[in-house]
């Protein structure tokens, strides 16, 4: 879909076709209809919703003209890298070359990890399979998860040379954190409480935050104290669980994903604790999750 140099006026006629309304803005279903997977299949939703937020400025939740042309090449840089990665000119990405691409962002990347992200992204039972919107959303969470403070320079870029850059911030800005707060304030009543908290903090494994962590946070930053926090405050919030990730990350020697015994061990003395193995035991059977094992997430 995306050539190397699209002139304006054909992509003004995109975008006048599916602007309905004349309003000059479009929203998510309307560029949802334009994006196309090299499947003959829509983008998916989630991916259509991150590039919206990462290029809308003027209206949540659209993009006006300007801000469609950047994104069409922002999406025409993520097929060239798509490409440079579908070896075999499948279509879409396999395991290999899945895990070749993942080594962009982080070169011990794990085959457990690279397993969970095919099973994660399977459309329609085809596991194994990742194709190209679902290869962009992916990718452009390694990117922030790499930008946004795993490394010890966090206002450093270090975003792949070939990946496209510039949609996505060294750092978590302001707009990109008032999207994710927009999305998630179904009421729009200007606050968000925890089950809607929930919804956007993911722990690691694609499953969401434990209740009770995301409990304790509201608790932490609701200065009402109803249960709720607003936007100032989930921007807070979002630094202060971007903090424990840095410090959980360099606990994580082995870049598991996860804190093992011996991982836990070294993190509770570090904060000052005389732990023996009875105590870590305890640590473990309390927040060792089903099916799991003993470790930590």
């Amino acid at each position: 879909m995306a050539a190397p140099a699209v002139d304006d006026n054909f992509l003004r006629q995109i975008f006048y076709n599916v602007d309905k309304d004349r309003s000059g803005f479009i929203d998510e279903i309307e560029l949802q209809s334009v994006l196309s997977n090299g499947t003959w299949d829509k983008f998916s939703i989630d991916t259509v919703k991150l590039l919206i937020s990462l290029f809308g400025k003027g209206r949540p939740g659209q993009v006006g003209y300007d801000e469609f042309k950047k994104l069409w090449n922002y999406v025409g840089d993520w097929l060239k890298t798509f490409q440079s990665f579908d070896k075999d000119k499948s279509g879409y990405i396999n395991k290999d070359e899945l895990t070749q691409s993942l080594k962009v962002f982080n070169p011990q990347v794990s085959e457990d990890y690279v397993t969970s992200l095919l099973y994660k992204y399977a459309k329609g039972g085809q596991v194994g399979k990742i194709f190209f919107d679902d290869f962009i959303f992916l990718s452009v969470q390694e990117q922030m998860k790499r930008t946004s403070g795993n490394t010890p320079n966090a206002t450093s870029t270090t975003t792949p040379s070939n990946a496209p850059s510039g949609a996505t911030p060294p750092t978590v800005d302001e707009n990109f954190l008032r999207q994710v707060f927009y999305n998630v304030d179904k009421d729009r009543s200007g606050f968000i409480d925890a089950a809607e908290l929930a919804s956007c903090l993911s722990n690691g494994s694609f499953e969401p935050f434990n209740p009770e962590t995301v409990r304790m946070m509201i608790t932490l930053f609701d200065k009402t104290r109803k249960g709720q926090i607003n936007f100032e405050e989930f921007k807070a919030l979002w630094k202060y669980v971007e903090d424990w990730r840095n410090c959980f990350l360099s606990f994580d020697k082995d870049k598991s994903g996860y804190i093992n015994r011996d991982e836990l061990r070294q993190c509770l003395t570090a904060f000052g604790y005389q732990v023996t193995e009875d105590h870590i035991n305890a640590v473990l059977r309390k927040f060792v999750k089903a099916g799991q094992g003993w470790y930590i997430s």
